[in-house]
């Protein structure tokens, strides 16, 4: 794993740089060694959380088995977090703060968050989100973040899914810009950032094989989720072009056959159709977020190939399509009662003039 660390552009950066970048990019006034902070926990959740997560969830939720929760994942989200950042992250000495990035100790608590934000899986599926705390508590080299510290980072990790007393918007609930003693860091943008790489952090290395060509291992409500992993061929983020691609390729065995999800049977391809614009949504939504990056995602551009034969290489059928905004805004789905939901409550105009009429004396009642 510690190869990872020197390959990764956001790992690399953020180690290498580290000691040259002096006390003042970090709190603590050089109390706190950061980069040894973040080696000695990627180095422990590796050995000892990572690896067995999908095994503590399925024992504690009893019918799953997730897709791969482990090492692997946290990389996979790494590297997806780097792409979404701008080159000149890599350029920079980290001395002055970066155009459209992230300062150093933002780094610091994007890679924390990483490594912490699915762990809660070991003791449930169900808001594991939730759960970072119990799993913190844990890790010996933590001692050494004061709680203020491990509370930001929970508290990031925590924004990638789920939701907050019913509320999806998870992020909205972090503060725009924060100080640790006198070093600034952007906690809803590191959020925005974890959450979409995180979404974006599937293709097929994450799906258990042994299980989909034994289906009596996976838990049937669980099948959905390998084959789609299995099904998603590449993930490419393309920041000239503002636009995520996301190529699949299903096989006639998976596109004829259906799966279980939510208790009712779906075709692989419809459930694509549903993930495709979930991706969409969370780009959307993290976007709002991000605005601060060089980074700008409009678009995402999927390309579904069905074969006969996996090694067919032509596809009896594709299917492509775009989703984003197109053209101007349209009536049809950008309304004013759909942007400005709060307005159901509010007056039209022939109700504002009786409002007039009943609270000012001098006027005339209003004629319908």
């Amino acid at each position: 794993m510690a190869d990872f660390l020197k390959e990764n552009k956001l790992t690399k950066w953020f180690l290498e740089g580290y000691d040259g970048w002096g006390h003042s990019r970090f709190p603590g006034g050089g109390k706190t060694n950061y980069a040894d902070i973040f080696r000695k926990t990627h180095d422990y959740l590796n050995t000892h959380v990572h690896p067995s997560v999908e095994t503590r969830a399925a024992v504690s939720d009893g019918d799953s088995f997730l897709t791969d929760h482990g090492p692997s994942h946290i990389e996979m989200v790494m590297r997806r977090s780097q792409h979404l950042l701008p080159k000149s992250q890599w350029t920079s000495d980290g001395s002055d703060t970066v155009s459209g990035g992230l300062d150093p100790y933002e780094v610091f608590l994007l890679l924390m968050a990483i490594h912490f934000h699915d762990v809660g899986n070991m003791y449930g599926r169900e808001e594991h989100e939730k759960r970072i705390g119990k799993v913190m508590k844990d890790v010996p080299v933590l001692g050494e973040l004061d709680r203020f510290e491990l509370g930001v980072i929970a508290a990031i990790a925590t924004c990638h899914g789920g939701k907050i007393q019913g509320d999806k918007d998870t992020i909205s609930r972090l503060g725009a810009v924060l100080n640790n003693g006198d070093v600034r860091y952007r906690p809803r943008l590191i959020a925005a950032i974890l959450r979409l790489a995180d979404e974006l952090a599937e293709d097929s290395s994450r799906a258990s094989q042994f299980g989909l060509a034994s289906p009596d291992m996976l838990p049937e409500g669980c099948f959905i989720y390998h084959r789609y992993a299995s099904a998603l061929a590449s993930v490419h983020i393309d920041q000239p072009n503002q636009e995520i691609s996301l190529t699949f390729k299903i096989s006639k065995e998976e596109g004829m056959e259906t799966f279980l999800f939510d208790g009712k049977p779906v075709f692989l391809l419809d459930y694509i159709y549903q993930r495709t614009l979930k991706a969409y949504q969370e780009m959307t939504y993290c976007s709002r977020f991000m605005r601060d990056l060089a980074c700008r995602l409009e678009r995402i551009n999927v390309v579904i190939d069905a074969f006969c034969e996996p090694h067919d290489f032509s596809p009896v059928k594709s299917i492509s399509y775009r989703l984003g905004e197109i053209g101007y805004p349209n009536n049809d789905y950008e309304t004013l009662a759909t942007l400005a939901p709060e307005l159901k409550t509010e007056p039209d105009g022939n109700q504002l003039a009786n409002v007039f009429s009943d609270k000012c004396n001098t006027c005339e009642p209003v004629k319908p």
